[in-house]
């Protein structure tokens, strides 16, 4: 099981563990606590308050299903990867019933309980208002599939975004051995800077002075759910000691690879971000906003209209608003060489 998987299904198991013991709980535990209870609207409230808690908690990893009946509405609506159903649902089934087991672990810890229906859904005996079979079974088609319809609805994408980076590696990646909050004074054991020299030799166009403009480093980092290597700014550099220092914190140990400007690093990065931001499109779009640095445009692509006719490549019957300026934010940062595509639908 791949890394992305495994917090997939850790988080659909926490996900669920965490409502059928926090819903399951009010029922078992306090709705009928004497004078105290809390009731059905209470347990109502338990079962909606531990879903919105792990919806912000873990639903940027998964989803936030934390239901097979969810899996499975969204697999049907094509919300869900195929790959992703039979993991979440055994996830799923196993964390009930490891919060059943914690719940009955507290719960038989009262003198003279019994266990009974234990919260359980049933009909007959088991039903609250003793229902027959007929009727709950029309009772649990008709909730479950507004619910799903609810859910599909309401988390239905509005719009798409991308970014694409101007910059490709020069090299391999290197390890940061010697580093002080931004300043990274080696790697591989080598002063940063003569190693940044050595990979750029081949490119003779590129002079010190213009390190922090035509070069930046890629680390590694969390995008969404997968892993990808972001361009960094270099925002200075000491020749005398061979330091450079980056555009944000980094720890010895971490993997930097040298990247450099280019055009057609530029030009290939942005038909793959289009391709990636059609691709995901869940309707016709309806309109586009896209946002270029001052590392862009004509200096880098050559012409002040050719980055904007790849742009009407890739979208050819979308209305595009376009705008330039000295920087533009992307996952909470900004930058001054990268384009931002906003999509709507």
């Amino acid at each position: 099981m791949d890394n992305d998987m495994t917090r997939r299904v850790v988080a659909e198991f926490f996900g669920t563990l965490w409502l059928v013991l926090g819903g399951c709980g009010a029922a078992v535990l306090a709705a009928g606590f004497p004078g105290l209870g809390i009731g059905f609207l209470g347990v109502a409230f338990a079962f909606g308050l531990t879903v919105l808690t792990m919806a912000y908690a873990v639903g940027h990893i998964s989803g936030g299903h934390f239901n097979p009946a969810v899996t499975l509405g969204l697999w049907s609506a094509g919300r869900c990867a195929n790959k992703h159903v039979i993991p979440y649902i055994v996830a799923q089934v196993i964390g009930a019933i490891v919060a059943a087991f914690i719940l009955w672990l507290i719960a038989s810890g009262k003198p003279g309980w019994v266990m009974g229906g234990f919260a359980a859904n049933g009909y007959g005996d088991l039903s609250p208002g003793k229902y027959g079979l007929g009727s709950c079974f029309i009772t649990e088609i008709v909730m479950t599939f507004f619910f799903l319809f609810v859910i599909i609805g309401t988390t239905s994408k509005g719009a798409a975004t991308g970014f694409a980076q101007s910059c490709a590696p020069i090299g391999p990646a290197h390890r940061i051995t010697g580093v002080a909050r931004n300043l990274v004074m080696e790697v591989d054991d080598r002063p940063a800077l003569a190693v940044l020299k050595e990979e750029l030799a081949p490119h003779s166009e590129v002079s010190l002075d213009r390190i922090g403009w035509d070069c930046c480093v890629g680390l590694e980092e969390r995008v969404g759910l997968s892993t990808s290597l972001l361009a960094h700014g270099i925002i200075g550099v000491d020749p005398d000691r061979g330091w450079l220092a980056l555009d944000r914190m980094v720890e010895a140990g971490t993997s930097m690879t040298f990247m450099r400007l280019s055009r057609e690093a530029a030009e290939t990065n942005l038909r793959a971000m289009l391709k990636r931001v059609t691709a995901s499109a869940p309707q016709k779009a309806k309109g586009a906003v896209y946002f270029s640095g001052v590392r862009r445009g004509p200096p880098l692509f050559g012409s002040a209209e050719r980055e904007f006719a790849i742009i009407g490549d890739g979208l050819p019957t979308v209305p595009v608003i376009g705008f330039f300026g000295a920087g533009e934010v992307c996952y909470n940062r900004i930058y001054s060489f990268t384009g931002v595509l906003a999509v709507f639908f």
